[in-house]
C-alpha cells in the first residue's frame, strides 16, 4: 500500500505494527512515489522489526540534484544518507 493512502506515517506505523503480531513482512508501494514518500517508506523499513521488502525505482537526475539526499540503490540495498547535507 502507498504509505499517504493509509493515511500517513503514524497509521502506516501501526498498519506494520499489528501486521507483526501475525508475522507478515511489510512491503510498501514504491515505484511512483515522490522522493519525500520514498524517504517515508523507508523511514518505516528501518523502524519496523518486520520488514520484508521495499519497491524501487530510480529518480532521474534532474530529481536527484534537487533531493541529495535521496536513497541510493547499491549492490541489492537502499542506502539512506545520514548527513544533514545530503551527502
Amino acid at each position: 500500500m502507498h504509505v499517504s493512502q493509509s493515511g500517513g506515517f503514524s497509521p502506516a506505523r501501526k498498519i506494520a505494527i499489528l501486521a507483526e503480531q501475525f508475522g507478515v513482512k511489510t512491503a510498501w508501494h514504491g515505484p511512483d512515489v515522490s522522493p519525500v514518500g520514498h524517504m517515508a517508506n523507508v523511514t518505516l523499513d528501518l523502524v519496523s522489526y518486520n520488514f520484508g521488502i521495499q519497491e524501487y525505482s530510480p529518480f532521474n537526475e534532474r530529481t536527484q540534484a534537487v533531493f541529495q539526499a535521496v536513497r541510493k540503490m547499491r549492490d541489492g540495498y537502499m542506502w539512506v544518507s545520514e548527513s544533514l547535507d545530503g551527502h
